[in-house]
């Protein structure tokens, strides 16, 4: 297959390094998948969306909350892939480990819920480096 845009398939399945920028000073160092043709993700969807494929087909629009947790549980799933554990504490002032659940947590606030999803759309985030 030749592809016109060279990009890194480890990074997209990997992920890359997103800086996230709270806006309050604090920057934290994600670890982010591309959505575009990953396969991790497209299951994951498929599976959250599996439940309302009958309604949809008869016509019933999902509610704007069900679009959010699908969104949620597919990018704790197969996009968002770690953080600096050093970076993030928990409500006792612990290291916040990652882990699905953890990652659903996080991604419940909508600001970075969005930078990830661009960050994870944007094909310069995943290109090849030219040696």
């Amino acid at each position: 297959m030749v592809k016109l845009t060279k990009t890194d398939r480890t990074l997209e399945l990997e992920g890359a390094e997103m800086e996230y920028d709270d806006k309050f000073g604090n920057i934290y160092h994600l670890k982010v998948a591309r959505s575009t043709n990953n396969p991790h993700y497209e299951t994951s969807l498929t599976k959250y969306m599996k439940p309302y494929r009958k309604a949809m087909k008869a016509g019933k629009d999902m509610t704007p909350e069900q679009a959010k947790n699908i969104t949620i549980k597919t990018y704790a799933e197969s996009i968002l892939l770690g953080w600096d554990e050093s970076e993030i504490e928990d409500d006792d002032g612990k290291p916040f480990q990652y882990s699905t659940e953890n990652a659903i947590e996080l991604l419940q606030d909508g600001d970075l819920r969005g930078e990830v999803a661009d960050f994870s759309e944007d094909v310069t985030n995943f290109l090849k480096q030219k040696s």
